[in-house]
């Protein structure tokens, strides 16, 4: 960091702030030219883990997160204490292979198209009922807020057989806050001490919170389905829920009910602040030649056709490159020394066997090397006849194993709304907000206005 190795508060306070992306990505920036970009992070550790480091470079991040000994650490347990129980993001092993076994075929292309349906129906509802006002009044609307109300009812919907009221969205929204932000990054004299903090007793609460709203979508899916024939262990829908309830892996319902909160949770926000961050480098960006393009072919087709347009492809990924909402990527424990060159071919790179690895998306994203010395530009057109470098470094799901499980849905919602609000509005942008990093990269207090255009 500004020529010298951060020390080991200086890398707590900036891996914990809400810009440690940017902070990881100006200090790889500083590396020497032809160095790959990996450093040592200087925290404290867990045992049995040597050292921690952070990795922005496509190959050796493939070769971790594809690698079998590759683990989840232990700092993923933190979430146990959101959901109320070990979860499909905390678990390795059996109970993790049964979770994500089991839960898997509910996200194949059948329900992907059921689902998108619903997500059109419910971005229709949106529209009426908020965006076509908002419109004709000139009124300016939070992005982010705004998509989180939309992801949500689809996943409850659409993953979960579940009509979820407006209180309930903001409870659900105001409890993971609560909740997340004590937990996440635990205080160690709250850990240890946890009856004299009344911060922990509130963000007890609002995990509790998050678990009942969970049982309820249980006793929902199970009222309504008394009495109906199983096909396969399931129902013949083969929802989200469906798969949850009637995996006979789970121990008992209080596991279930903390992968339906996990589920809730991934399943929303990501996708949200994906939508939400592309609407807003399209309102920035509206002389750009793809966007144009494809509100050019869009008044030519029917709404169904809107998401083959290959432009809205490109807008899609370059909005998910330049605002990974996943941005500081994930963690791994790896169960191997690695080995690598640096990009000049000098000095090895040794990962020691145990290591904490964060693979971090932000500045892998915006690495030169990969996309170019604009890579800090918001530019559809880079993915029209992209290197298949380029395509190699852009992994916003992870990968292995371990990749995210429900990313044909959140491409399907991204690609279903996107392709409807850009080729019937068009959005300005009254406030950028600023980009806050907690779990999630979201556009805070970002305000856009929006015209109707066909």
């Amino acid at each position: 960091h500004e020529g010298r190795e951060a020390g080991w508060m200086e890398s707590i306070v900036g891996v914990t702030g809400n810009r440690a992306p940017q902070w990881i990505y100006q200090s790889l920036l500083r590396l020497p030219p032809g160095k790959s970009w990996v450093g040592r992070l200087r925290l404290p550790q867990r045992k049995p883990s040597p050292a921690g480091f952070v990795v922005a470079d496509a190959e050796i991040a493939k070769a971790i997160l594809t690698h079998p000994d590759t683990t989840k650490p232990a700092g993923y347990d933190e979430f146990d204490f959101i959901c109320g129980a070990p979860n499909i993001i905390s678990t390795n092993g059996m109970q993790w292979k049964h979770a994500r076994k089991g839960v898997a075929p509910a996200f194949s292309s059948n329900h992907i198209k059921r689902m998108s349906h619903i997500c059109l129906e419910q971005l229709e509802r949106w529209r009426e009922e908020f965006l076509d006002p908002i419109a004709e009044s000139g009124e300016a609307f939070d992005v982010g807020i705004e998509m989180i109300y939309i992801t949500l009812r689809v996943i409850a919907e659409a993953g979960f057989e579940y009509d979820i009221s407006h209180d309930e969205m903001n409870s659900f929204v105001e409890a993971f806050e609560i909740s997340s932000r004590e937990f996440i990054i635990m205080n160690p004299y709250h850990r240890r001490f946890q009856i004299l903090f009344p911060q922990v007793w509130r963000a007890k609460r609002a995990s509790k919170c998050l678990q009942v709203l969970a049982y309820k979508i249980m006793n929902s899916f199970r009222a309504k389905n008394e009495g109906k024939e199983k096909k396969d262990n399931a129902y013949a829908d083969d929802t989200i829920i469906s798969r949850i309830v009637n995996n006979e892996h789970y121990a008992n319902d209080a596991e279930r009910a903390a992968d339906i909160v996990m589920f809730l949770v991934a399943g929303h926000d990501t996708t949200a602040y994906s939508i939400a961050w592309t609407l807003f480098e399209v309102a920035k960006n509206k002389d750009d030649a793809q966007i144009k393009e494809y509100r050019k072919i869009a008044e030519k087709k029917e709404d169904k056709d809107l998401k083959k347009i290959v432009e809205l492809d490109y807008i899609i990924k370059e909005g998910m490159r330049l605002h990974p909402v996943a941005a500081m990527g994930s963690a791994r424990q790896i169960g191997k020394t690695f080995e690598f060159k640096n990009d000049d071919g000098s000095s090895n790179i040794y990962l020691p066997k145990y290591s904490l690895v964060f693979l971090v998306l932000y500045p892998l994203f915006r690495h030169k090397k990969y996309f170019g010395d604009d890579a800090d530009s918001f530019l559809p057109c880079r993915w029209k006849n992209c290197s298949r470098n380029m395509q190699f470094a852009h992994m916003p799901f992870s990968l292995g194993s371990r990749n995210c499980v429900g990313q044909s849905l959140a491409n399907a919602e991204m690609t279903t709304v996107l392709s409807v609000l850009l080729a019937k509005y068009d959005f300005t942008v009254v406030d950028d907000g600023e980009a806050d990093y907690f779990l999630t990269l979201k556009p805070k207090g970002t305000m856009l206005t929006a015209r109707k255009l066909m």
